[in-house]
Protein backbone atom coordinates (compact mmCIF):
# COMPACT_ATOMS: atom_id res chain seq x y z
CA UNK A 1 0.00 0.00 0.00
CA UNK A 2 1.34 3.25 -0.65
CA UNK A 3 0.25 7.27 0.70
CA UNK A 4 -1.13 9.80 -0.18
CA UNK A 5 -4.50 7.34 -1.45
CA UNK A 6 -2.56 5.50 -3.58
CA UNK A 7 -2.36 1.61 -3.67
CA UNK A 8 -0.08 -0.25 -6.01
CA UNK A 9 -2.22 -2.12 -9.44
CA UNK A 10 -0.22 -5.07 -8.44
CA UNK A 11 -1.10 -5.42 -4.78
CA UNK A 12 -4.87 -4.66 -5.69
CA UNK A 13 -4.64 -6.94 -7.95
CA UNK A 14 -3.37 -9.69 -5.45
CA UNK A 15 -6.01 -8.69 -3.11
CA UNK A 16 -8.95 -8.73 -5.00
CA UNK A 17 -8.31 -10.84 -8.29
CA UNK A 18 -11.88 -11.99 -8.56
CA UNK A 19 -14.84 -13.97 -6.98
CA UNK A 20 -14.91 -17.42 -8.97
CA UNK A 21 -18.69 -18.49 -8.42
CA UNK A 22 -20.84 -20.79 -10.46
CA UNK A 23 -21.93 -17.96 -12.68
CA UNK A 24 -20.18 -18.66 -16.38
CA UNK A 25 -21.22 -15.12 -17.86
CA UNK A 26 -19.03 -12.88 -14.87
CA UNK A 27 -16.39 -13.66 -12.41
CA UNK A 28 -17.94 -10.60 -10.54
CA UNK A 29 -21.70 -11.08 -10.23
CA UNK A 30 -24.51 -8.53 -9.92
CA UNK A 31 -26.49 -8.10 -6.67
CA UNK A 32 -28.82 -9.72 -7.83
CA UNK A 33 -26.55 -13.12 -8.58
CA UNK A 34 -25.46 -12.73 -5.02
CA UNK A 35 -28.96 -12.46 -3.49
CA UNK A 36 -29.81 -15.46 -5.53
CA UNK A 37 -26.94 -17.50 -3.95
CA UNK A 38 -27.96 -16.19 -0.71
CA UNK A 39 -31.48 -17.62 -1.48
CA UNK A 40 -30.52 -20.65 -2.28
CA UNK A 41 -28.24 -21.35 1.38
CA UNK A 42 -31.40 -22.58 2.73
CA UNK A 43 -31.02 -23.59 6.53
CA UNK A 44 -27.95 -21.27 6.90
CA UNK A 45 -26.71 -18.62 9.08
CA UNK A 46 -24.58 -16.37 6.66
CA UNK A 47 -22.57 -13.61 8.36
CA UNK A 48 -21.43 -10.08 6.50
CA UNK A 49 -19.11 -8.48 9.13
CA UNK A 50 -17.67 -4.68 8.53
CA UNK A 51 -16.52 -1.70 10.71
CA UNK A 52 -19.43 1.46 11.00
CA UNK A 53 -20.11 3.00 7.80
CA UNK A 54 -18.80 0.82 5.06
CA UNK A 55 -22.19 0.11 3.66
CA UNK A 56 -23.65 -3.05 5.63
CA UNK A 57 -27.32 -1.94 5.24
CA UNK A 58 -27.03 0.08 1.86
CA UNK A 59 -25.72 -3.60 1.34
CA UNK A 60 -28.81 -5.15 2.55
CA UNK A 61 -31.34 -2.51 0.29
CA UNK A 62 -29.72 -2.89 -2.42
CA UNK A 63 -29.64 -7.09 -2.71
CA UNK A 64 -33.16 -6.45 -1.60
CA UNK A 65 -34.24 -3.88 -4.30
CA UNK A 66 -32.14 -5.97 -7.10
CA UNK A 67 -34.03 -9.02 -5.94
CA UNK A 68 -37.55 -7.92 -6.19
CA UNK A 69 -38.82 -11.95 -6.48
CA UNK A 70 -37.19 -13.02 -3.47
CA UNK A 71 -40.01 -12.16 -0.03
CA UNK A 72 -37.49 -10.98 3.00
CA UNK A 73 -38.02 -9.82 6.44
CA UNK A 74 -35.93 -7.55 8.06
CA UNK A 75 -34.90 -7.25 11.87
CA UNK A 76 -34.25 -3.08 11.81
CA UNK A 77 -32.29 -3.40 15.16
CA UNK A 78 -30.74 0.43 14.43
CA UNK A 79 -33.10 2.34 12.27
CA UNK A 80 -36.22 2.98 12.66
CA UNK A 81 -38.75 1.48 9.96
CA UNK A 82 -39.44 5.13 8.55
CA UNK A 83 -35.54 5.43 8.28
CA UNK A 84 -34.95 2.07 6.50
CA UNK A 85 -37.96 2.63 3.71
CA UNK A 86 -36.81 6.45 3.62
CA UNK A 87 -32.84 4.55 2.73
CA UNK A 88 -35.41 1.95 0.48
CA UNK A 89 -37.21 4.59 -1.49
CA UNK A 90 -33.64 6.55 -2.03
CA UNK A 91 -32.25 3.88 -3.82
CA UNK A 92 -35.49 2.76 -5.42
CA UNK A 93 -35.75 6.50 -6.54
CA UNK A 94 -39.41 6.18 -5.19
CA UNK A 95 -41.41 8.89 -2.94
CA UNK A 96 -43.74 8.65 -0.08
CA UNK A 97 -46.19 10.81 -2.11
CA UNK A 98 -46.80 7.71 -4.43
CA UNK A 99 -49.93 6.74 -3.81
CA UNK A 100 -49.57 3.34 -4.78
CA UNK A 101 -46.52 2.97 -2.24
CA UNK A 102 -49.21 4.38 0.67
CA UNK A 103 -51.18 1.06 -0.20
CA UNK A 104 -48.29 -1.00 0.09
CA UNK A 105 -46.91 0.65 3.85
CA UNK A 106 -48.64 -1.64 5.61
CA UNK A 107 -48.59 -1.23 10.20
CA UNK A 108 -48.99 -4.65 11.59
CA UNK A 109 -49.75 -3.80 15.54
CA UNK A 110 -48.97 -6.85 17.19
CA UNK A 111 -45.76 -7.45 16.51
CA UNK A 112 -43.99 -4.29 15.30
CA UNK A 113 -43.63 -5.54 11.25
CA UNK A 114 -43.94 -3.12 8.08
CA UNK A 115 -44.62 -4.16 4.89
CA UNK A 116 -42.56 -1.60 2.85
CA UNK A 117 -43.30 -3.04 -0.67
CA UNK A 118 -46.35 -5.19 -0.97
CA UNK A 119 -44.70 -5.83 -4.96
CA UNK A 120 -41.26 -7.54 -3.14
CA UNK A 121 -43.26 -8.34 0.24
CA UNK A 122 -40.15 -7.02 2.21
CA UNK A 123 -41.32 -6.87 5.92
CA UNK A 124 -39.65 -4.64 8.42
CA UNK A 125 -39.50 -5.09 12.29
CA UNK A 126 -37.64 -1.59 13.97
CA UNK A 127 -38.28 -3.19 17.57
CA UNK A 128 -34.75 -2.61 19.64
CA UNK A 129 -33.01 -5.04 21.92
CA UNK A 130 -35.20 -8.33 19.95
CA UNK A 131 -34.46 -11.07 22.37
CA UNK A 132 -34.75 -14.61 20.57
CA UNK A 133 -37.64 -15.50 21.57
CA UNK A 134 -39.62 -12.40 20.32
CA UNK A 135 -37.10 -12.98 17.31
CA UNK A 136 -38.34 -16.24 16.72
CA UNK A 137 -41.91 -15.79 17.29
CA UNK A 138 -41.93 -13.29 14.88
CA UNK A 139 -40.21 -15.49 12.22
CA UNK A 140 -42.28 -18.27 12.71
CA UNK A 141 -45.65 -16.23 12.56
CA UNK A 142 -44.33 -14.44 9.34
CA UNK A 143 -43.79 -18.33 7.86
CA UNK A 144 -47.34 -19.31 8.80
CA UNK A 145 -48.82 -15.51 6.59
CA UNK A 146 -46.63 -14.69 4.00
CA UNK A 147 -43.02 -16.94 4.05
CA UNK A 148 -39.67 -15.39 3.36
CA UNK A 149 -36.66 -16.56 1.90
CA UNK A 150 -33.80 -14.48 3.54
CA UNK A 151 -34.10 -12.81 7.26
CA UNK A 152 -31.65 -9.89 7.99
CA UNK A 153 -30.72 -8.61 11.22
CA UNK A 154 -29.17 -5.56 10.85
CA UNK A 155 -26.90 -5.35 12.96
CA UNK A 156 -25.83 -8.22 15.17
CA UNK A 157 -24.65 -6.61 18.19
CA UNK A 158 -28.15 -4.94 18.71
CA UNK A 159 -29.71 -8.05 19.32
CA UNK A 160 -30.01 -8.13 23.55
CA UNK A 161 -28.86 -11.64 23.66
CA UNK A 162 -25.97 -11.48 21.55
CA UNK A 163 -23.58 -14.00 22.81
CA UNK A 164 -22.29 -16.70 21.37
CA UNK A 165 -24.50 -18.75 22.33
CA UNK A 166 -27.37 -17.45 20.17
CA UNK A 167 -25.92 -18.58 16.86
CA UNK A 168 -26.91 -22.30 17.86
CA UNK A 169 -30.20 -21.01 18.35
CA UNK A 170 -30.24 -18.81 15.40
CA UNK A 171 -28.91 -21.84 13.09
CA UNK A 172 -31.96 -24.02 14.35
CA UNK A 173 -34.32 -21.11 13.24
CA UNK A 174 -33.18 -21.16 9.86
CA UNK A 175 -33.60 -24.94 9.56
CA UNK A 176 -36.91 -25.10 10.99
CA UNK A 177 -37.98 -22.21 9.41
CA UNK A 178 -36.15 -22.97 5.57
CA UNK A 179 -35.07 -19.60 5.82
CA UNK A 180 -31.24 -17.86 5.22
CA UNK A 181 -30.40 -15.78 7.81
CA UNK A 182 -28.25 -13.34 7.50
CA UNK A 183 -26.68 -11.73 10.31
CA UNK A 184 -24.75 -8.11 9.93
CA UNK A 185 -21.90 -7.19 12.15
CA UNK A 186 -19.76 -5.08 12.96
CA UNK A 187 -16.00 -5.44 13.38
CA UNK A 188 -13.01 -4.43 16.03
CA UNK A 189 -11.73 -1.27 15.91
CA UNK A 190 -8.51 -3.24 15.28
CA UNK A 191 -9.61 -3.99 11.84
CA UNK A 192 -8.78 -0.75 10.88
CA UNK A 193 -4.91 -0.34 11.48
CA UNK A 194 -4.91 -3.32 8.41
CA UNK A 195 -7.92 -2.69 6.42
CA UNK A 196 -6.49 -4.78 3.42
CA UNK A 197 -6.46 -7.67 5.65
CA UNK A 198 -8.66 -10.01 5.55
CA UNK A 199 -9.97 -10.58 9.53
CA UNK A 200 -10.35 -13.60 11.20
CA UNK A 201 -14.20 -14.52 12.62
CA UNK A 202 -12.91 -13.88 15.81
CA UNK A 203 -12.61 -10.15 15.25
CA UNK A 204 -16.31 -10.37 14.91
CA UNK A 205 -17.76 -9.78 18.41
CA UNK A 206 -20.05 -12.12 20.02
CA UNK A 207 -20.04 -14.69 17.11
CA UNK A 208 -16.99 -16.64 17.73
CA UNK A 209 -19.09 -19.48 17.80
CA UNK A 210 -17.70 -20.57 14.17
CA UNK A 211 -19.24 -24.13 14.54
CA UNK A 212 -22.74 -22.26 13.55
CA UNK A 213 -21.28 -19.56 11.16
CA UNK A 214 -22.00 -21.45 7.38
CA UNK A 215 -20.86 -18.79 5.66
CA UNK A 216 -18.84 -15.34 6.68
CA UNK A 217 -18.17 -12.26 4.56
CA UNK A 218 -15.80 -9.20 5.40
CA UNK A 219 -16.49 -6.06 3.56
CA UNK A 220 -15.10 -2.68 2.84
CA UNK A 221 -14.56 0.13 0.88
CA UNK A 222 -10.77 1.47 -0.26
CA UNK A 223 -11.99 5.05 -0.07
CA UNK A 224 -12.99 5.37 3.68
CA UNK A 225 -8.81 5.10 4.38
CA UNK A 226 -7.71 7.32 1.45
CA UNK A 227 -7.24 4.51 -0.78
CA UNK A 228 -8.73 6.25 -4.10
CA UNK A 229 -6.65 4.98 -6.95
CA UNK A 230 -3.77 2.82 -7.81
CA UNK A 231 -0.55 3.60 -9.30
CA UNK A 232 -1.50 3.42 -12.94
CA UNK A 233 -4.06 5.73 -12.12
CA UNK A 234 -7.39 3.65 -11.93
CA UNK A 235 -10.63 5.27 -10.13
CA UNK A 236 -11.22 3.20 -6.99
CA UNK A 237 -13.16 5.06 -5.19
CA UNK A 238 -16.73 4.02 -4.59
CA UNK A 239 -15.77 0.72 -4.92
CA UNK A 240 -16.96 -2.11 -1.86
CA UNK A 241 -14.80 -5.31 -1.50
CA UNK A 242 -16.27 -8.21 -0.14
CA UNK A 243 -13.87 -11.18 1.03
CA UNK A 244 -14.99 -14.57 1.77
CA UNK A 245 -13.65 -15.96 4.94
CA UNK A 246 -15.74 -19.14 5.25
CA UNK A 247 -17.74 -20.89 3.23
CA UNK A 248 -17.82 -21.81 -0.18
CA UNK A 249 -16.26 -18.59 -1.30
CA UNK A 250 -13.47 -18.48 1.05
CA UNK A 251 -10.35 -16.74 0.23
CA UNK A 252 -12.45 -15.17 -2.95
CA UNK A 253 -13.82 -11.66 -3.53
CA UNK A 254 -16.48 -9.98 -5.01
CA UNK A 255 -16.13 -6.14 -5.78
CA UNK A 256 -19.61 -3.91 -6.45
CA UNK A 257 -19.72 -0.23 -7.25
CA UNK A 258 -21.39 2.12 -5.58
CA UNK A 259 -23.50 4.74 -6.86
CA UNK A 260 -22.41 8.00 -5.35
CA UNK A 261 -26.19 9.35 -5.55
CA UNK A 262 -27.94 7.37 -4.10
CA UNK A 263 -26.10 4.80 -2.54
CA UNK A 264 -27.33 1.80 -4.02
CA UNK A 265 -24.66 -0.99 -5.45
CA UNK A 266 -24.14 -2.89 -8.61
CA UNK A 267 -21.52 -4.49 -10.46
CA UNK A 268 -18.51 -3.07 -10.86
CA UNK A 269 -17.86 -2.35 -14.64
CA UNK A 270 -14.46 -0.28 -13.74
CA UNK A 271 -13.50 -4.09 -13.26
CA UNK A 272 -13.24 -4.50 -17.14
CA UNK A 273 -11.18 -1.24 -17.78
CA UNK A 274 -8.60 -2.41 -15.54
CA UNK A 275 -8.81 -5.82 -16.44
CA UNK A 276 -7.57 -7.59 -13.19
CA UNK A 277 -6.70 -11.40 -13.84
Amino acid sequence: MRSEGVISFTDFANHYNGFMTDYQDSFFPEPSEFMEYLCNCNGKVVVIGSRPGQGKTSLMLSLIENSPQIPVLVFSLELSSTQLIKRFLDITGETYASPSLKQDIEHRAQDGRNLIDARRNVFICDRSKVPFETFHSIVGRQQVEKPVKVVFIDYYQLQEDARPDLLPKLKKCAELHHVTIVVLSQLEREIDKHPLETPEIDSFPGLNNQDHIDEAYYLFRLDRYGIIKDDKGNCLENLLMISGLKGKFKENRLIFQINKENGAFSQAEVLDIMNIQ
